[in-house]
C-alpha cells in the first residue's frame, strides 16, 4: 500500500481565503473492497464531502463506501469504465462545486498524519502531497482548489 505523507507543499499563486476551507474527496474505485476501508478512514478526519466513481464493481466496494461514509455527506455514483481519462474528468465534473478544494487518492493509498493534524488555512490554488511507496518518496498534486476544475 501506498502511503501519502501529509505535509502540505504550496506552489502557486495565493487565493485570499478568510475561513476554514471544505475538502471533498474524489475517486474512481473498482474492486477495492479488500482496501478501500484503510483509504478512507485515512481521510475522513480531513473531509468534507466526497464524490466517489465506482466502475463496476463486483466484490460490494459500493456497500462499503456507503456504509463506511455514512456519518459524512456524499455521492457515490456508478458508471461504465472508458478509460482513465474519461472516467478522472467525469469524476471531477461530479465533484465540481461540492466544496472549496479537491483531494485526490486512490484506494490502495493512505493518508498519513500525526493524531494532531489539522488542515492549515488553505489558501493555494493547489498543494503537493508526498507518497511514500516502499523506500521511493515522491510529490505529486493531490489537492487543487476546486476553482482550477
Amino acid at each position: 500500500m501506498k502511503k501519502i505523507l501529509l505535509s502540505l507543499f504550496l506552489l502557486c499563486a495565493s487565493l485570499i481565503a478568510s475561513e476554514k476551507q471544505k475538502v471533498c474527496l474524489n475517486m474512481i474505485v473498482k474492486n477495492e473492497s479488500a482496501v478501500v476501508k484503510r483509504s478512507l478512514g485515512s481521510v475522513k478526519p480531513i473531509i468534507d464531502y466526497w464524490v466517489i466513481v465506482d466502475t463496476g464493481s463486483t466484490d460490494g466496494t459500493q456497500e462499503i463506501i456507503k456504509e463506511f461514509m455514512k456519518e459524512i455527506p456524499g455521492e457515490l455514483h456508478e458508471r461504465p469504465w472508458v478509460n482513465f481519462e474519461h472516467n478522472r474528468n467525469e469524476a471531477l465534473q461530479l465533484a465540481k462545486g461540492k466544496a472549496d478544494y479537491t483531494l485526490f487518492i486512490d484506494a490502495d493509498e493512505e493518508l498519513v498524519y500525526d493524531k494532531e493534524f489539522a488542515l492549515p488555512n488553505l489558501d493555494k490554488d493547489f498543494y503537493y502531497l508526498t507518497t511514500e511507496h516502499g523506500d521511493t518518496y515522491y510529490e505529486t498534486i493531490q489537492l487543487i482548489n476546486d476553482h482550477l476544475n
